[in-house]
Protein backbone atom coordinates (compact mmCIF):
# COMPACT_ATOMS: atom_id res chain seq x y z
CA UNK A 1 0.00 0.00 0.00
CA UNK A 2 1.53 3.05 -1.02
CA UNK A 3 0.22 5.97 2.10
CA UNK A 4 1.75 8.48 -0.27
CA UNK A 5 -0.46 7.93 -3.10
CA UNK A 6 -3.36 7.18 -0.74
CA UNK A 7 -2.63 10.64 0.94
CA UNK A 8 -2.99 12.23 -2.58
CA UNK A 9 -6.37 11.08 -3.17
CA UNK A 10 -7.66 11.97 0.23
CA UNK A 11 -6.27 15.04 -0.11
CA UNK A 12 -7.71 16.10 -3.60
CA UNK A 13 -11.15 14.52 -2.38
CA UNK A 14 -11.04 17.22 0.07
CA UNK A 15 -10.16 19.54 -2.17
CA UNK A 16 -13.38 19.14 -4.32
CA UNK A 17 -15.57 18.68 -1.42
CA UNK A 18 -14.35 21.91 -0.15
CA UNK A 19 -14.57 23.61 -3.18
CA UNK A 20 -18.16 22.26 -4.33
CA UNK A 21 -19.22 23.72 -0.81
CA UNK A 22 -17.93 26.84 -1.54
CA UNK A 23 -19.52 27.26 -4.82
CA UNK A 24 -22.84 25.86 -2.55
CA UNK A 25 -22.65 28.66 -0.38
CA UNK A 26 -21.30 31.42 -2.64
CA UNK A 27 -24.75 30.39 -4.99
CA UNK A 28 -26.95 30.87 -1.52
CA UNK A 29 -25.79 33.59 -0.74
CA UNK A 30 -26.41 34.93 -4.27
CA UNK A 31 -29.46 33.58 -4.62
CA UNK A 32 -30.25 35.44 -0.91
CA UNK A 33 -29.55 38.51 -2.04
CA UNK A 34 -31.91 38.04 -5.10
CA UNK A 35 -34.50 37.25 -2.82
CA UNK A 36 -33.72 40.01 -0.26
CA UNK A 37 -33.95 42.64 -3.01
CA UNK A 38 -36.84 41.45 -4.52
CA UNK A 39 -38.67 41.73 -1.33
CA UNK A 40 -37.23 45.24 -0.62
CA UNK A 41 -38.51 46.23 -4.40
CA UNK A 42 -42.06 44.96 -4.06
CA UNK A 43 -42.07 47.00 -0.32
CA UNK A 44 -41.38 49.55 -2.15
CA UNK A 45 -44.11 49.26 -4.56
CA UNK A 46 -46.76 48.53 -1.79
CA UNK A 47 -45.74 51.97 -0.51
CA UNK A 48 -45.89 53.54 -4.00
CA UNK A 49 -49.76 51.84 -4.17
CA UNK A 50 -50.46 53.06 -0.88
CA UNK A 51 -49.66 56.86 -2.20
CA UNK A 52 -51.55 55.92 -5.55
CA UNK A 53 -54.88 54.99 -3.35
CA UNK A 54 -54.59 58.36 -0.66
CA UNK A 55 -53.76 61.00 -3.21
CA UNK A 56 -56.74 60.83 -4.96
CA UNK A 57 -58.54 61.40 -1.77
CA UNK A 58 -56.75 64.49 -1.22
CA UNK A 59 -57.69 66.23 -4.44
CA UNK A 60 -61.23 64.98 -4.00
CA UNK A 61 -61.29 66.98 -0.20
CA UNK A 62 -60.15 70.03 -2.67
CA UNK A 63 -63.54 69.85 -4.64
CA UNK A 64 -65.82 69.46 -2.13
CA UNK A 65 -67.19 70.63 1.42
CA UNK A 66 -68.78 69.79 4.71
CA UNK A 67 -68.70 66.10 6.22
CA UNK A 68 -67.58 65.03 2.88
CA UNK A 69 -64.14 66.90 2.65
CA UNK A 70 -64.28 66.13 5.86
CA UNK A 71 -63.98 62.21 5.36
CA UNK A 72 -61.87 62.73 2.66
CA UNK A 73 -58.93 64.26 4.56
CA UNK A 74 -59.37 61.25 7.32
CA UNK A 75 -58.95 58.61 4.86
CA UNK A 76 -56.26 60.44 3.48
CA UNK A 77 -54.30 60.92 6.85
CA UNK A 78 -55.10 57.35 7.56
CA UNK A 79 -53.28 55.57 4.96
CA UNK A 80 -50.88 58.30 4.55
CA UNK A 81 -50.00 57.49 8.61
CA UNK A 82 -50.06 53.23 7.72
CA UNK A 83 -47.44 54.23 4.72
CA UNK A 84 -45.01 56.63 6.83
CA UNK A 85 -44.99 53.84 9.39
CA UNK A 86 -44.24 50.84 7.17
CA UNK A 87 -41.90 53.59 5.57
CA UNK A 88 -39.88 53.98 8.90
CA UNK A 89 -39.15 50.39 9.19
CA UNK A 90 -38.24 49.56 5.24
CA UNK A 91 -35.63 52.86 5.60
CA UNK A 92 -33.53 50.73 8.01
CA UNK A 93 -33.13 47.99 5.38
CA UNK A 94 -30.43 49.03 3.02
CA UNK A 95 -31.15 49.38 -0.60
CA UNK A 96 -28.40 47.17 -2.23
CA UNK A 97 -26.51 44.44 -0.78
CA UNK A 98 -22.35 43.88 -0.95
CA UNK A 99 -22.06 40.23 -1.96
CA UNK A 100 -19.46 39.56 0.12
CA UNK A 101 -21.47 40.99 3.38
CA UNK A 102 -24.06 39.07 2.49
CA UNK A 103 -24.03 36.92 5.81
CA UNK A 104 -27.15 34.91 7.87
CA UNK A 105 -27.49 37.27 10.74
CA UNK A 106 -27.51 39.91 8.48
CA UNK A 107 -30.63 38.05 6.59
CA UNK A 108 -32.06 37.04 9.32
CA UNK A 109 -32.28 41.07 10.74
CA UNK A 110 -33.10 42.15 7.40
CA UNK A 111 -36.01 39.19 6.89
CA UNK A 112 -37.20 40.55 10.54
CA UNK A 113 -37.56 43.75 9.44
CA UNK A 114 -39.61 42.44 6.35
CA UNK A 115 -41.90 40.46 8.56
CA UNK A 116 -42.25 43.32 11.03
CA UNK A 117 -43.46 45.51 8.11
CA UNK A 118 -45.87 42.82 6.52
CA UNK A 119 -47.12 42.32 10.11
CA UNK A 120 -47.92 46.02 10.69
CA UNK A 121 -49.74 46.13 7.60
CA UNK A 122 -51.94 43.24 8.23
CA UNK A 123 -53.04 44.85 11.77
CA UNK A 124 -53.68 48.30 9.67
CA UNK A 125 -55.65 45.96 7.47
CA UNK A 126 -58.11 44.39 9.97
CA UNK A 127 -58.66 48.01 11.37
CA UNK A 128 -59.43 49.70 7.96
CA UNK A 129 -60.14 47.36 5.68
CA UNK A 130 -63.69 46.36 7.40
CA UNK A 131 -64.39 50.28 7.65
CA UNK A 132 -63.52 51.10 4.27
CA UNK A 133 -66.89 49.94 3.29
CA UNK A 134 -68.90 52.10 5.83
CA UNK A 135 -66.62 55.09 4.69
CA UNK A 136 -67.47 54.58 0.65
CA UNK A 137 -70.96 54.27 1.50
CA UNK A 138 -70.90 57.65 4.29
CA UNK A 139 -69.37 59.27 1.21
CA UNK A 140 -71.63 58.56 -1.44
CA UNK A 141 -74.31 59.61 1.15
CA UNK A 142 -73.05 62.71 1.57
CA UNK A 143 -71.68 63.65 -1.97
CA UNK A 144 -75.56 62.62 -3.37
CA UNK A 145 -77.53 63.94 -0.63
CA UNK A 146 -75.53 65.87 2.05
CA UNK A 147 -76.83 63.43 4.78
CA UNK A 148 -76.26 60.32 6.11
CA UNK A 149 -79.24 59.46 7.96
CA UNK A 150 -80.64 57.09 5.33
CA UNK A 151 -78.02 54.99 5.70
CA UNK A 152 -79.09 53.81 8.82
CA UNK A 153 -83.04 54.76 8.94
CA UNK A 154 -83.91 53.69 5.67
CA UNK A 155 -85.87 50.42 4.56
CA UNK A 156 -82.37 49.23 3.25
CA UNK A 157 -80.29 49.29 6.02
CA UNK A 158 -79.68 45.65 6.99
CA UNK A 159 -78.92 45.14 3.26
CA UNK A 160 -76.27 47.96 3.72
CA UNK A 161 -74.85 46.10 6.40
CA UNK A 162 -75.24 43.00 5.09
CA UNK A 163 -72.74 44.46 2.23
CA UNK A 164 -70.82 46.34 4.23
CA UNK A 165 -69.60 42.85 6.09
CA UNK A 166 -69.10 41.04 2.76
CA UNK A 167 -66.87 43.33 1.14
CA UNK A 168 -64.86 43.38 4.54
CA UNK A 169 -64.50 40.11 4.26
CA UNK A 170 -63.59 40.51 0.80
CA UNK A 171 -61.11 43.05 1.15
CA UNK A 172 -59.44 40.66 4.12
CA UNK A 173 -59.02 37.61 1.84
CA UNK A 174 -57.93 39.84 -1.02
CA UNK A 175 -55.36 41.46 1.06
CA UNK A 176 -53.88 38.32 2.52
CA UNK A 177 -54.01 36.49 -1.49
CA UNK A 178 -52.17 39.77 -2.62
CA UNK A 179 -49.66 39.53 0.02
CA UNK A 180 -48.66 35.68 -0.38
CA UNK A 181 -48.45 36.50 -4.45
CA UNK A 182 -46.01 39.27 -3.71
CA UNK A 183 -44.17 37.81 -0.53
CA UNK A 184 -44.59 34.28 0.91
CA UNK A 185 -42.78 32.25 -1.73
CA UNK A 186 -39.71 34.65 -1.46
CA UNK A 187 -39.61 34.46 2.36
CA UNK A 188 -40.20 31.06 2.44
CA UNK A 189 -36.71 30.44 0.26
CA UNK A 190 -34.92 32.90 2.13
CA UNK A 191 -35.82 31.33 5.07
CA UNK A 192 -34.66 28.45 3.47
CA UNK A 193 -31.18 30.01 2.50
CA UNK A 194 -30.61 30.95 5.98
CA UNK A 195 -31.00 27.19 7.08
CA UNK A 196 -28.72 26.58 4.98
CA UNK A 197 -26.14 29.34 6.14
CA UNK A 198 -26.16 27.37 9.26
Amino acid sequence: MDLQNEWDNMNEEFTVREASSGITANAVQQESKGLYETLRKNLGYKLMWIRIISVPMLIGAFFTSGGLQYLLVGEFLIYEIGRILMMRKLKHMPTGLDYAEVTKSMLVRQLELVNDILKAERIWGFIFIPLSAPIGLIAYQLFAHQDVSALYAGPHALLYLALVIGFALIGLVMAKKMNDIAFSKHIKKLTENIGQMS
